[in-house]
């Protein structure tokens, strides 16, 4: 049973990247990576979600662009940053 709905979830991820197209992109050159992000905070129309590794740097400004379109930020950032951050305002 568990093994038939894993198998329907994978399919209608599938459709969906057909229609929508890719829903993931795995990057590894810092360069590129940056390009990326940059695209999609430039397209974002309403949410962005992100992982935030330490340590935690600004790329652009395109933040403050996409916040004025009304694009919504959610991030979630690395536990070792987190602390590092709680650490230096004690």
């Amino acid at each position: 049973m568990f093994g038939a709905l894993l198998l329907q979830r994978q399919n209608e991820l599938r459709l969906a990247e057909l229609k929508l197209g890719s829903l993931t992109d795995v990057i590894v050159a810092a360069p590129a990576l940056r390009q990326r992000l940059e695209q999609l905070r430039l397209g974002a129309r309403s949410e962005v979600m992100t992982f935030v590794k330490a340590p935690v740097t600004i790329i652009s400004g395109a933040e403050d662009a996409a916040v004025a379109r009304g694009v919504r930020y959610r991030v979630l950032p690395e536990r070792r940053g987190w602390l590092a951050g709680e650490a230096a305002h004690r």
